[in-house]
């Protein structure tokens, strides 16, 4: 009626009372009297909904099983029903009993809310019924909070679709990073890149590259040993003076590193 109150109120109308025999169209299925009429029983529209929650789940008899024989849900089920204590010890229960207010039972099942509470031997078959069809995370989420719940239901979930291979071909790529380019130095020398290549006609090329003006050292290695390639360094260092700091390229890691002159 309060969805109506502001359409009528636009309009000037008189209520009148009309009898039933000069109604037009009769309604049938309000009229048409019950062929036996024995008693009238009062309908539990909770306990129907309820009753449809956990059919919709696993099934009434299936989950009710699982929930007598699970060392956990059968503590809930019976504080539930002769009440709840002050304190709960137990880290198992204690997320049940955050929720104590608001957890019914219906048939031997647990429910908190409309949601059934499904037992841990049937969580995986909940999962996978969920998983049908690869929803996504998102949406997994959501079909699971309309049915179904448990403490870490959420990271289950996360878990199923993180160990799903077409799950994640088909997931949004992550947000590339921002490139960051190297300050460009000020002064030649202040800044060199240091790396090996080859090997090249069966030696290796110890490379020097100034940052500033791109000017090229190379010296033939008879090896890569840490003794010999300090020695080409005083070397270069003698004639050109001491950087401030150099970057290592190195030729497996591929990892940029930049480091102090006075810690070589």
């Amino acid at each position: 009626m309060q969805r109506w109150a502001p359409l009528l109120s636009a309009y000037q109308y008189e209520i009148v009372y009309c009898l039933t025999n000069k109604y037009a169209n009769a309604d049938c299925l309000s009229r048409l009297p019950l062929q036996t009429i024995n008693h009238i029983t009062e309908v539990d529209d909770a306990a129907i909904t309820n009753k449809l929650q956990i059919e919709a789940a696993l099934g009434v008899d299936h989950v009710r099983n699982a929930t007598r024989s699970d060392p956990v849900l059968s503590r809930v089920l019976k504080y539930t029903l002769s009440g709840w204590p002050e304190a709960i010890d137990s880290e198992t229960i204690k997320p049940y009993f955050n929720k104590r207010n608001e957890i019914t039972t219906e048939d031997g099942c647990v429910l908190w809310g409309i949601s059934v509470i499904i037992p841990k031997v049937l969580r995986d078959q909940v999962l996978n019924e969920l998983h049908v069809g690869h929803p996504g995370i998102v949406r997994m989420k959501s079909l699971a909070r309309l049915h179904v719940w448990w403490p870490g239901l959420d990271e289950d979930i996360s878990k199923v679709i993180r160990k799903c291979s077409k799950c994640q071909m088909a997931r949004n790529r992550p947000p590339q990073v921002p490139l960051h380019p190297w300050d460009w130095p000020r002064n030649p020398w202040h800044k060199i890149y240091v790396d090996f290549a080859g090997p090249f006609l069966s030696k290796m090329f110890f490379i020097v590259v100034d940052s500033h003006s791109k000017w090229v050292e190379v010296e033939v290695m008879a090896n890569t040993v840490i003794e010999t390639t300090i020695e080409k360094l005083r070397d270069i260092f003698v004639c050109f003076g001491l950087p401030k700091q150099f970057r290592h390229l190195s030729n497996f890691s591929r990892r940029k590193e930049e480091v102090p002159l006075s810690k070589t």
